[in-house]
């Protein structure tokens, strides 16, 4: 029981340790009781923004369109490694005209206003940036502040090739390590009824990465074993193709029953190396990633 106290202990003072250092707000509550909506009630707004319609139908310019990722930004209100990376997006005129970010934006509370200005070319009339909330972006009930700007974090989006077909792209909200009841119910429905479709690639991305092959970020965590059992079963029935997540900061690809799963390198201001990705979808996937090193 002593033993017990002393480890209990340690782990208060390293969180509040934690809650020092890695940000710049202190949220005491916070530490103890989640100030953010859970999983299902946050799925619940993303109904009312129109679920089981796709947001966007886009129409590529060619058969095999390079798209930019990015995850794990954990900006403050220094943000000149994003800067830098909106306008390398800006430059580029033969990706698509859309960016994916797979999570944490933000490293502390009240950052979000300053981020969003600086994502804002990226979010134009001609461009499109999708996001999907990751575990900071919820930290001190930021999903207020988040959903200002994105109110939805499922929701799904087409590709239509000039002669290669059509790709399918779903967003899933896994900011807390699990996609809940009602988001879970209603991926199982989405993938079952557009099985069918005959999509040439189907892609779905979140922030919580689903293999963890090092220890590199040591306890970061993905999901419980047994979603994620019942998830890569899922995939590989409902015809997906390649599932993309951050939170780890590294970079790992694996193979499982058919399905790529990539975790992406951290995109951090909180280091002087970061990374970031163009995937090229084409008859396969390919992909360069750059690093500020």
């Amino acid at each position: 029981m002593k033993t017990t106290r002393h480890i209990a202990a340690a782990a208060l003072l390293a969180a509040l340790a934690l809650n020092f250092t890695s940000c710049g707000s202190y949220d005491w509550l916070g530490m103890v009781k989640g100030q953010s909506p859970s999983v299902n009630t946050r799925f619940e707004s993303s109904k009312k923004a129109g679920v089981d319609e796709p947001v966007k139908q886009f129409k590529a310019g060619s058969d095999n369109y390079g798209i930019y990722f990015i995850t794990d930004i954990h900006a403050t209100d220094e943000t000149e490694n994003l800067e830098d990376f909106v306008q390398i997006c800006l430059k580029d005129t033969v990706a698509e005209n859309f960016a994916i970010c797979l999570g944490d934006m933000v490293n502390g509370k009240g950052y979000f206003p300053h981020v969003h200005d600086v994502l804002t070319p990226l979010s134009s009339s001609e461009r499109n940036l999708f996001c999907t909330p990751g575990n900071h972006d919820l930290y001190f009930g930021e999903w207020e502040n988040y959903a200002k700007y994105w109110p939805s974090s499922s929701y799904w989006f087409t590709v239509e090739t000039p002669s290669a077909g059509t790709d399918l792209f779903i967003c899933l909200d896994s900011a807390e390590g699990t996609l809940g009841t009602s988001q879970r119910e209603w991926i199982g429905r989405l993938l079952e009824d557009r099985k069918d479709k005959g999509y040439r690639h189907t892609t779905v991305f979140t922030h919580t990465h689903f293999f963890k092959l090092d220890d590199s970020q040591g306890t970061t965590g993905n999901f419980n074993i047994e979603e994620t059992a019942d998830l890569l079963s899922l995939f590989a029935a409902g015809g997906v193709d390649h599932v993309f997540g951050g939170h780890d900061h590294w970079f790992e690809h694996s193979i499982f029953r058919g399905v790529d799963y990539y975790t992406l390198g951290a995109f951090t201001e909180l280091e002087l190396e970061h990374y970031w990705y163009i995937f090229s979808f084409g008859d396969s996937l390919t992909y360069k990633e750059f690093s500020s090193q």
